[in-house]
């Protein structure tokens, strides 16, 4: 058993995981351990590599953001209500200028709605737990930031691909959104770093 903590060792995160895994004759079973509390295992991560298409080491890490994910979770007691799932597909119906039947129709031509669900509930627990931690750490943009996006990003902006462009007043609330959107993505991608760097791992096998 080889243990060892985030803080100590920043270094050597790729390299213990890679060659951790690379050892012959490993059986199903536990695989890594995130602060004692949480596991992951080898089944995971076969699982992991076939469902996202990427090689071992990266499906280690996605797992090990995802696990970290779910004590956080626990940790601030985010949880979700029926009614907020139902809320949230009836407004994603709208704004497709569909009914609530034709919508969950639609969504099952491309995917299982119970999966539907299952990620809806994950992007709603993220954007809860962002809430929660992102409350005194990010700062939403003034008009001057949405404005250097605006000119940066005009094309996107034009009528109907012609050389006219909505004027910033029409896309302004547009533009908060993508931009506020970008921020949090940043924000949890340096949050959960950060949290990698303090956890304990521990590899068993």
């Amino acid at each position: 058993m080889i243990k060892y903590s985030m803080n100590k060792f920043k270094i050597l995160y790729t390299v213990l995981f890679v060659s951790s895994f690379a050892v012959a004759g490993l059986v199903d079973g536990v695989a890594i351990r995130v602060n004692s509390d949480y596991i992951i295992t080898l089944s995971d991560i076969d699982n992991k590599m076939r469902s996202a298409n990427v090689d071992r080491q990266t499906a280690v890490k996605l797992l090990v953001d995802e696990t970290l994910f779910e004590a956080q979770l626990d940790n601030h007691e985010i949880a979700l209500l029926d009614d907020e799932i139902d809320d949230y597909v009836y407004k994603l119906a709208k704004q497709n200028n569909m009914s609530v039947g034709r919508f969950k129709k639609e969504v099952a031509k491309r995917q299982t709605y119970e999966s539907f669900v299952k990620g809806v509930k994950m992007e709603l627990k993220k954007y809860k737990l962002v809430q929660k931690i992102s409350k005194q750490n990010l700062t939403p943009p003034d008009d001057a930031e949405l404005k250097i996006y605006y000119r940066n990003n005009i094309r996107k902006f034009s009528k109907g691909g012609s050389m006219k462009v909505y004027p910033f007043e029409q896309v302004r609330n547009r533009i908060f959104e993508v931009v506020m959107k970008e921020k949090e993505a940043n924000f949890l991608k340096e949050y959960f770093y950060k949290l990698r760097m303090i956890s304990d791992i521990e590899i068993v096998r």
